[in-house]
C-alpha cells in the first residue's frame, strides 16, 4: 500500500478466546506479531501478567509508564518494554506507596528499547507508575 503499512491476520476460534490469549506462549506469539507490525518499535508491552492494563503518556520532558492489575491475583516479576527511539534516559522514578516519587534503577536502554524490571508485587489495589526522564 502507499503508506507502507503492515497487516496481520490472526485467526482465532471465537468460542474459545477467553483463556486462549492468557497463556504465556500466546502472549509471546502476539508480541512477535506486534513487533513485526510496528517495525520492532512496540510503544509499550508488559510480560509477566495477562490481565494488565498498561499505559504510556508523554509529558513535559518525561514519559509516564504504568501498569494496572485487572485481576484479583497479584503479579510478581513484570518486565515492561517501551520503544524510546532517539531518546536518552537521564533517570527514572517510581511512584511509591506513600505517594512520593523515588529513584528507580532497575532498567536498561539498549538500541532504543527501554526495559524495566519490576520485582515487587502488582495487585488490583494500586498501579505501578514510572516517570522516565528523557532528553532528545
Amino acid at each position: 500500500n502507499t503508506l507502507k503499512g503492515r497487516i496481520a491476520v490472526y485467526p482465532v476460534d471465537m468460542r474459545q478466546t477467553r483463556f486462549e490469549f492468557m497463556r504465556p506462549a500466546r502472549q509471546r506469539l502476539l508480541q512477535k506479531v506486534l513487533s513485526w507490525l510496528s517495525r520492532d518499535a512496540i510503544p509499550l508491552f508488559v510480560s509477566g501478567g495477562h490481565n494488565v492494563l498498561p499505559f504510556r503518556m508523554e509529558q513535559n520532558g518525561r514519559t509516564l509508564i504504568g501498569v494496572f492489575c485487572l485481576s484479583l491475583d497479584p503479579y510478581n516479576n513484570l518486565e515492561i518494554t517501551a520503544a524510546m527511539p532517539d531518546k536518552k534516559v537521564r533517570g527514572m522514578e517510581i511512584l511509591h506507596r506513600e505517594d512520593e516519587w523515588r529513584e528507580f534503577h532497575d532498567f536498561t536502554l539498549d538500541q532504543g528499547e527501554l526495559r524495566i524490571t519490576y520485582n515487587d508485587t502488582l495487585d488490583f489495589r494500586r498501579p505501578v507508575v514510572f516517570a522516565v526522564h528523557c532528553t532528545g
